[in-house]
């Protein structure tokens, strides 16, 4: 039923990779909420269905109807960020806030294989820069990893600003669902970790970033390099101690040491560019 629909809306599904790079895109987290998929003006034929309108306040009203100049009669996408994905048109704009009319919505189910990325937090400003880097190449859930030679330990507030990051970076590139990130996880508590959220089953491949793990090309030829979930494990600056690789060893998983470069590489770099590999060498779904 959701792939039946009118004519006129049918250019939502046909031409929704281009109109998401060129639509002004607006994160509304409750969209869910105030948009359910089975509403009969989403799903129905027919013309004269009661349109559902979205009101659109708060920062990402002043966004879109200040920054972005949003006017009445444009088109806009609004995505919660957890796959559900809306197309409507601006129908009225007012001082503190815009209403979308929505024409069509649809769920998008998450990139598989989903990459799951524990690496520590870089130094400084950096890791705003991994996150939107992270986001861009398509992991879904980034663990900050405390390991022995962590040095930075995130604060309060840290959180909530890479949150915002992973919001923005989603609604520039298109994506539907906004990269998830967890609390700090000891690398000491990551393989219960692991196991208390995706289960133990052969579908969750460990890899590990080694500088003398095997290179991606020969990886890419393994039998059974396969899974739907990928689990990465990016040591910090000065690499994991071998009181890391010792607790890595005895989660008692098959793990693949990857060679992610010729080179060293900074813990924020090595983080996107195993991601990259990963996604590379087994990207699929949506």
């Amino acid at each position: 039923m959701i792939d039946s629909v009118p004519d006129g809306l049918q250019r939502f599904r046909q031409g929704e990779r281009a109109a998401t790079m060129s639509t002004h895109r607006i994160h509304i987290e409750a969209l869910r909420a105030v948009l359910p998929t089975g509403s009969e003006a989403l799903l129905s034929a027919d013309e004269d269905a009661d349109p559902v309108c979205v009101t659109i306040e708060g920062d990402e009203f002043r966004h879109a109807a200040k920054a972005k100049r949003r006017r009445v009669g444009d088109s806009v996408v609004l995505f919660d960020g957890r796959g559900l994905v809306a197309r409507g048109i601006v129908t009225t704009i007012g001082s503190r806030a815009m209403t979308v009319t929505v024409q069509r919505a649809r769920e998008v189910g998450r990139l598989r294989p989903e990459i799951v990325m524990a690496v520590p937090p870089p130094k400084g400003t950096k890791p705003e820069v991994m996150v939107d880097q992270l986001s861009q190449v398509g992991v879904g859930v980034w663990v900050p990893l405390i390991t022995e030679r962590t040095i930075v330990k995130p604060r309060d507030g840290k959180q909530e600003r890479w949150g915002r990051v992973a919001v923005e970076s989603a609604k520039q590139s298109g994506r539907s669902w906004v990269m998830e990130i967890t609390e700090p996880v000891p690398v000491s508590e990551f393989g219960a970790w692991v196991a208390r959220e995706y289960g133990t089953g052969p579908d969750v491949l460990f890899v590990v970033a080694d500088p003398m793990g095997t290179k991606p090309r020969e990886i890419m030829g393994q039998a059974g390099f396969s899974a739907d979930r990928i689990v990465m494990v990016v040591g910090p600056e000065g690499g994991l101690s071998p009181g890391d690789d010792a607790v890595i060893e005895s989660w008692g998983k098959p793990v693949v040491r990857l060679r992610v470069a010729p080179h060293v590489l900074r813990v924020g770099t090595a983080a996107v560019v195993a991601a990259s590999i990963g996604r590379a060498v087994l990207w699929g779904g949506a």
